[in-house]
């Protein structure tokens, strides 16, 4: 009997000679692990203890050999999935060497499966794309040694007390403080803000910059990434993950903001000691800058910024975007259709719920992070290429990953079991579903503004000195009733010279009688002294209205502020407004989506915005047909801080934004008194409940409405 052969061992396929490797940061659990370092690709994948085994012995060259010393050097025994795995892993990432004809096929073919179409590469790369701009690592190295001053710990103390001194004295002028922001919407207050902005940027990349030299570490490039089109500095740190030690990964992630930080209570403490003036102006523009992009920027854990490879580092979870999404949908699925797969990694419990809020807020927030970008890109490019970009945001980044999660929903459809959990998910479905198409009744809160029917304003009908005021905030006074009594000198000068003339001209015209030689000068005399006359009787009109008197009957609503006796007025100023506080009238205004509600004698209430003032029952009386062109209600224009969104055109008239119609409604009698309004004008809202409306079919017209009002070119 010929006895048979064992198999011939199968080589292992060698690895890449640049491939390094790496001790890393231990397990929260305190599992050592390790990194592969690929130098070509800048790319780090993290492997476990038996992985490190297996490599670290990778060139006895079989899975036999490479099995028998791992069994007896350290107790373990790989199985051929172990190695079937690893070899798939390292073939899939490229760390493999390439070896003949074969491996060059294969090697091409991954190229062309992983290359990307162009408009895909667009997709992708337009919301960020980074251009290297320069080579920093000889300059990082001979500048290090100043940069490791500045770093030490004692001026980093120095700056801390330093900029606490200037919070503090910076607290004490908070009112000067916080009005120099008034400076950042000038044209010259945005220039400094922007330059400002890319000052305290460059110091930011040089933040992380310098810290990796400090560790040896390799800095390849600097550049910008264009962020949504918008320019943004960067730095490659990819490095990092070769440093064992978390402390110093922190380190560099915290490195950006701690020079922003520093610039900013230097910036404070230096506004707080100088004199008004453009450098004073200058410093408050970096102050505010460093803070803003500290605080508000850096900080945020939701896109790939500082806060997020900060947050990564402090839980010690590396890619932490990508997995906390993966435990995320596991969850998900979990929880509305009770799929029974495994967590996609072990982990403690309190860990992986952190994961999972931290995936539901990243969604949430980038949800409507991408809908407002694709808002702005629309409002910001030509017509056609930002419905074409608003499209692409919607479709690329919002509903594509709802699609792709939707579709494992549709082909595991048939794991779902008919228990509680289905009939929870089909709750959740359908109560929106309800809202959009059960009627509900809906309330209409439109703004207004109440004001008397009668009014009219008194201006004084020449300049003069305020001698007396004859009435007080509140009284009630009849037409003709005497409100002020002015004096002008200048008047006064008139009347008496215009006496005098007469007085003159009387005794020449009677001294010329009876002469026969002068009798031609008298028709001249006589005409003289009719004009003389005529002009003081029109100056003692003017006295007469001096005593200025009611135009109407009502109530004195407002005086003019500050005015007293010995006070002087010109005619363009307002000395009060009398109103007629029994005559009401409200002005309300409504979106052209919302008018197919307005119903013939609709009735409501007006809420006022004073809490002292009582709501008062109205009635519609009419809507206006022409579309509101000119507000001509300002308290209600969003420029004076009102409630509907308006521009100033050139011409200085208040245009609103969106399509408004005026609803005139009357005041009706109260079963109860109600007392005068404390204002003659009064911004508030008219509250209507009536009837009732499919959600849906309101969505539908807004829709429409938008799809109409934007459809021309």
């Amino acid at each position: 009997m010929v006895p048979m052969k064992s198999p011939r061992p199968q080589p292992l396929p060698p690895l890449r000679e640049d491939v390094d490797l790496f001790r890393s940061t231990d397990q929260p659990d305190g599992a050592p692990t390790w990194v592969l370092y690929d130098s070509l690709r800048q790319a780090f994948f993290s492997i476990g203890w038996l992985e490190l085994q297996i490599l670290s012995r990778w060139g006895l060259g079989t899975a036999e050999a490479v099995t028998e010393a791992v069994r007896k050097e350290t107790g373990a025994e790989p199985d051929p999935g172990h190695f079937r795995r690893l070899i798939g892993f390292l073939q899939g990432n490229e760390l493999l060497r390439v070896q003949g004809d074969a491996g060059r096929a294969a090697l091409a073919e991954h190229a062309a499966r992983s290359k990307t179409a162009l408009w895909k590469w667009l997709l992708k790369n337009y919301l960020y794309l980074r251009v290297p701009l320069v080579r920093p690592d000889r300059f990082l190295d001979k500048t290090l040694p100043v940069a490791r001053f500045f770093m030490s710990r004692g001026v980093g103390l120095s700056i801390l007390l330093a900029g606490l001194f200037g919070i503090f004295l910076t607290l004490r002028q908070w009112d000067d403080f916080s009005d120099s922001f008034i400076q950042l919407t000038t044209p010259v207050g945005l220039g400094l803000f922007f330059t400002f902005l890319l000052f305290s940027k460059m110091l930011h990349e040089l933040g992380h910059a310098y810290p990796a030299k400090h560790y040896g570490l390799r800095i390849p490039t600097m550049g910008v990434a264009l962020l949504v089109l918008w320019p943004v500095l960067y730095t490659d740190t990819t490095e990092a993950w070769k440093l064992r030690f978390r402390r110093q990964r922190l380190a560099i992630v915290v490195g950006g903001m701690t020079v922003e930080l520093a610039l900013a209570l230097l910036a404070t403490l230096l506004w707080s000691l100088l004199p008004d003036g453009p450098l004073r102006g200058a410093v408050f523009m970096l102050a505010a800058v460093t803070w803003i992009g500290s605080l508000a920027i850096n900080l945020n854990p939701f896109m790939r910024f500082d806060g997020y490879y900060l947050l990564s580092d402090l839980w010690n979870v590396p890619n932490l975007e990508a997995r906390a999404f993966a435990m995320g949908r596991w969850r998900l699925r979990a929880f509305l259709f009770g799929f029974d797969d495994p967590p996609p990694e072990a982990m403690p419990d309190k860990q992986r719920r952190r994961l999972v809020v931290y995936a539901y807020l990243t969604w949430l927030y980038r949800f409507f992070l991408f809908l407002g970008i694709a808002l702005l890109v629309y409002y910001f490019f030509f017509k056609l290429l930002g419905i074409f970009l608003f499209i692409v945001e919607i479709v690329w980044f919002i509903l594509r990953p709802i699609k792709n999660e939707v579709s494992v929903w549709i082909k595991r459809r048939k794991e779902v079991a008919l228990d509680r959990r289905l009939f929870r998910t089909s709750l959740l479905i359908l109560i929106p579903l309800g809202i959009l198409f059960l009627p509900i009744p809906f309330s209409l809160h439109l703004p207004a503004v109440l004001k008397s029917a009668d009014f009219s304003r008194v201006f004084p009908p020449l300049a003069g000195r305020v001698e007396e005021i004859l009435v007080e905030r509140g009284d009630r006074v009849r037409a003709g009733d005497p409100l002020f009594q002015l004096f002008s000198p200048d008047l006064a000068q008139q009347i008496t010279e215009a006496e005098q003339a007469i007085e003159l001209l009387t005794r020449q015209e009677k001294r010329m009688t009876g002469n026969d030689r002068l009798r031609g000068q008298q028709e001249v005399l006589g005409s003289k002294l009719i004009e003389a006359r005529v002009r003081y009787q029109g100056l003692v009109r003017q006295r007469d209205r001096q005593r200025i008197r009611s135009p109407l009957s009502g109530t004195v609503m407002e005086l003019m502020p500050g005015i007293r006796p010995g006070r002087w007025v010109n005619e363009t100023q307002v000395l009060a407004l009398v109103a007629d506080a029994n005559v009401l009238k409200v002005d309300a205004y409504l979106t052209e989506e919302k008018l197919r509600y307005a119903a013939s004698r609709m009735a409501g209430r007006f809420i006022s915005d004073i809490p002292e003032s009582p709501s008062r029952p109205v009635r519609l009386v009419a809507v206006n047909p022409a579309r509101v062109a000119v507000l001509e209600d300002p308290y209600l224009a969003s420029t004076h801080g009102g409630p509907i969104t308006a521009r100033l055109s050139e011409r200085q008239e208040i245009i609103p934004e969106d399509a408004l119609y005026r609803l005139h409604w009357r005041v009706e009698p109260a079963e109860s008194p109600i007392p005068a309004p404390i204002r003659y004008i009064e911004v508030g809202e008219v509250h209507v409940y009536s009837g009732a409306s499919l959600r849906i079919v309101d969505l539908l017209n807004h829709v429409f409405a938008v799809l109409i009002r934007e459809s021309g070119f």
